[in-house]
């Protein structure tokens, strides 16, 4: 490989972040993976009173409870029952740990920055966009990028 070549190869990668992609309503998603902690299979939950509808309810991660969130019920999908591909990814929001119900994790992608477009303004209009950071082209796909404290936040 020629310098200049590896050059630009090194500049692509410092360009580029990897994300978790996984599915939702047959909609593909994705979060930094730097933010994700571990996935798991679905687990029984403990429920907790006076939750919002989108907590679930809690689990013991070795010793440490974890809260765990219903991504389909807290993005307005419809509701489905678990199957063996329903997941629990652990996330790191503000040094704790939160876990996210999905349909199915797929796998990782590595998506370089200019790829990456911000939410369209046409659909500001009519959705509340507030947890998605961006859609990532990847060939003919697209990657719906969530913001994942804004998933927790509001």
């Amino acid at each position: 490989m020629r310098s200049s070549t590896v050059e630009q190869a090194q500049q692509r990668d410092v360009n580029a972040s990897r994300y978790i992609s996984f599915l939702l309503d047959n909609q593909e998603f994705g979060i930094p993976i730097t933010r994700v902690r571990e996935i798991k299979e679905l687990v029984p939950v403990v429920r907790v009173p006076n939750a919002p509808p989108y907590i679930t309810g809690v689990i013991n991660l070795r010793g440490t409870i974890v809260p765990i969130l219903d991504l389909r019920t807290r993005l307005g999908l419809p509701q489905v029952p678990s199957s063996r591909d329903t997941g629990i990814i652990i996330v790191n929001v503000e040094n704790r740990l939160c876990g996210l119900v999905v349909d199915r994790v797929e796998d990782v992608k590595t998506i370089r920055s200019s790829d990456i477009d911000k939410t369209p303004e046409f659909v500001l209009e009519k959705l509340d966009v507030s947890f998605i950071d961006g859609v990532a082209r990847i060939g003919d796909m697209l990657l719906v990028l969530l913001d994942i404290d804004a998933v927790f936040s509001k």
